[in-house]
């Protein structure tokens, strides 16, 4: 794209409808909103819940669920109740505290409905409950277990979880990408579910495998920022594993860079893969990934893996259905071998499980009882901690370091413990000091939660562009505000003052996958009144991305002050209709802040506000005043005789899925260059409650018999404050 980004100073302050026109918007000189507060870290019992595991030279921190004889959590055990030993070395138990998520603190009410569009308010780290993702490695899927599968995961996402859970769906044939729909609308995971079908070739592969690989990895490196412990629930038919090849000069070792290979006797892939995505070259007798190295990079994440295999309980007895030539010949050793390729890629699965203290689920149909399992295991858990062995992250004399091995014990008997079996000796510090900008901004894109160093406002806006051809195609702009105030400006001379920021924008469709991305650097140099109104008003930089078809878009927009690595983050979900001749549509809407002038012995009168909150970029509104509602409409049908459309509307204001306003229906009348265009302003009681709301748009096509045709919705939220700012 030539213009990815267009910078506007100031705040879209327009007569109503220009936006969606394309025309510049006027400065502004209003006081802008206040910058948000970081989002709060979840705490438990103690400050330690954040980052549960910690590995540095002063302290090793690390989880551990232990539960009795009928797999119910255990969780009055005191620290004389455990021994930990690194290696043979018995440790001293330095930290010690249980850390109960039975009842998360920050919950909100669970009886509250969705909001129009499905999409749930967004969440503060305290506020989230549990945070699960579910990889279904659907590109190995056979035909007959898609209907249990689906089941399960139907059941578990209607019934086991909560309205403040943290939830996605991964299937490895559409790549990792869908992780970015970390959500807690249902409404998305369901259908993430429709999407799970048999591919071309079903069972263990190693294409199939790869894929699988990538989805895991990614989904550890997309949650590693997150606060609090997380679940990945992994359906798979499981990875086969060979003894470590010998090799004396790497074995047993690692370096902080993370080319590690894992220590003797462990169970690795006997295959690997060398390429890229679009060339994979598959070489036998190697391995695909290191288990150490995955299995420390969930430890760090605090990510516990729940391995589910997709085959379920099978028969492995000598029957018709099994009978060929070389079973009739020699039954016995044909059924051992069916048996081995049965079980070896269990192994796997088994190895995933006991490194990260899960609990594997296999040789069972039971996937809905596989879900409840889960959900009670991450109810509470033990938080321990030893003071480690001053070699633990000392460099080998090849600058590699060793991988150390840890195992809890329980006294009391009749218990087990499952935790973390064992870190690569770097420490978090040097991990952390290792990444680059380009990493954190990475992470920022991808979380669920907003970073808010700088404050960021991100609002997209669906329209329709008719091409020279006649043919119309969808374009999303988004308005990306971010307060000045939270940059760096450096003294340029001559009274300029200077900032370096970057801004970036992915956008990706409704299948997880990455449709546009853009990110560029700019030098913002003012002076004078244009500096002074930039630090009132803020900035609005303007972003249009075509869309190619319908459906759910994800946009996610970050600004980095280069200076200072600062970097501020924003998301939006947003539907984009279908652009049909005679099936109307509509555009992105267009919410304004109006201002309520009361006149003497006559009805408030509603003018537009000239507080940058109140802009389209940031949507925040004042009880008291009112709201303007903008957006056009697309493709509605036209009577053969007058060659006129006849298109009515209705607003409405949603409150937690309820109504709290709904206008009458009106007529939408024709613009001078012949656009449908609606624009109508709505008085904001003063008795309104404080809060998130939704405006919806809903337009009916009087010429169009087609009902499926004939009628169209669109939403946005918006934020409702009293006249101080609260």
């Amino acid at each position: 794209m030539s213009k990815p980004f267009c910078l506007i100073l100031a705040l879209l302050f327009l007569s109503n409808g220009s936006l969606l026109a394309g025309q510049s918007p006027q400065p502004q000189t209003s006081k802008p909103p206040q910058p948000q507060s970081p989002p709060t870290p979840a705490t438990a019992q103690d400050e330690d819940e954040e980052g549960v595991v910690r590995i540095g030279t002063s302290l090793v921190q690390f989880d551990a669920v232990v539960t009795d004889r009928n797999g119910k959590i255990v969780r009055d055990l005191t620290a004389d109740d455990f021994e930990i030993f690194e290696g043979k070395t018995r440790q001293n138990l330095t930290n010690f505290s249980f850390i109960d998520l039975s009842t998360p603190k920050g919950r909100k009410d669970p009886t509250s409905a969705p909001r129009a569009n499905g999409i749930s308010p967004s969440l503060t780290p305290a506020q989230v409950g549990k945070t699960i993702v579910v990889i279904v490695d659907d590109q190995a899927l056979r035909p007959e277990d898609v209907s249990p599968v689906r089941t399960a995961l139907k059941n578990f996402i209607t019934t086991q979880v909560g309205p403040n859970d943290l939830v996605a769906l991964i299937r490895t044939h559409s790549g990792s990408g869908t992780l970015q729909q970390l959500t807690t609308d249902r409404k998305l995971f369901l259908a993430g579910i429709e999407r799970i079908y048999p591919r071309t070739s079903f069972g263990f592969s190693d294409p199939a495998q790869f894929n699988a690989e990538l989805a895991l990895k990614g989904a550890l490196r997309s949650l590693k920022d997150l606060p609090g412990r997380k679940s990945i629930v992994l359906f798979s038919y499981g990875f086969p594993t060979q003894p470590a090849v010998e090799d004396e000069g790497n074995r047993d070792r690692a370096n902080p860079n993370g080319n590690q290979s894992p220590p003797t006797g462990e169970l690795v892939l006997p295959t690997s893969v060398e390429g890229n995505s679009s060339t994979t070259k598959i070489q036998s007798g190697r391995t695909v990934w290191d288990y150490q190295r995955l299995t420390d990079q969930a430890a760090r994440a605090s990510v516990t893996i729940y391995p589910v295999d997709m085959g379920g309980l099978r028969t492995l007895n000598y029957d018709a259905s099994v009978q060929s030539p070389e079973s009739t010949r020699n039954p016995s050793a044909f059924l051992d071998q069916q048996r081995k390729s049965f079980r070896d890629p269990q192994d796997g699965l088994l190895t995933l499980a006991r490194e990260t203290g899960g609990i594997p689920f296999i040789n069972t149909n039971g996937f809905k009882e596989a879900f409840q399992r889960v959900i009670e295991d991450q109810s509470g858990y033990y938080l321990l901690a030893y003071s480690p062995e001053e070699t633990a992250f000392v460099s080998q004399s090849n600058g590699t370091r060793q991988y150390r091995k840890i195992t809890v014990k329980v006294k009391r008997p009749g218990l087990t413990v499952r935790t973390r079996q064992g870190f690569l000796g770097v420490t978090d510090t040097e991990i952390k000091r290792s990444e680059t900008p380009e990493s954190r901004l990475v992470s920022s894109l991808v979380s669920p939660f907003q970073t808010a160093d700088v404050n960021v406002r991100l609002t997209p806006l669906f329209l329709a562009e008719s091409q020279p051809t006649g043919k119309q195609i969808g374009m999303v702009r988004s308005l990306l505000f971010f307060d000045a105030r939270d940059l760096t400006f450096s003294d340029n001379g001559d009274g300029w003052k200077k900032a370096e920021v970057g801004l970036f924008a992915m956008m990706f469709d409704d299948n997880g996958d990455l449709l546009k991305k853009v990110g560029q650097n700019q030098t913002l140099r003012l002076r004078g009144k244009t500096y002074e109104a930039a630090l009132r008003n803020g900035f609005v930089f303007t972003l249009d991305l075509p869309v190619e078809k319908s459906g759910t878009v994800h946009i996610r927009a970050a600004v980095r002050d280069n200076t200072t690595q600062k970097i501020g983050s924003a998301s939006q979900v947003l539907e984009t209709p279908k652009l049909e001749k005679d099936r109307i549509s509509l555009s992105g809407l267009i919410l304004y802040g109006l201002e309520s002038k009361a006149l003497p012995n006559a009805s408030p009168q509603l003018e537009l506000s000239e507080a940058p909150s109140a802009s389209p970029a940031v949507r925040e509104f004042v009880r008291g005043g009112g709201l303007s509602v903008s957006c056009y409409v697309y493709n509605a049908v036209s009577h053969p005789q007058t060659k006129q459309p006849a298109v009515t509307a209705q607003i409405k204001l949603l409150r937690d899925g309820k109504e709290i306003y709904s206008g009458k229906e009106f007529s939408v009348s024709l613009t001078p260059n012949g656009m449908l265009e609606i624009t109508r302003a709505i008085a904001l009681a003063d008795s309104m409650e404080s809060g998130e709301y939704t405006a919806v748009v809903s337009v009916t096509d009087l010429y169009q018999s087609d009902s499926k045709r004939k009628t169209a919705t669109q939403t946005l939220e918006f934020t409702l404050v009293s006249a101080s700012g609260k």
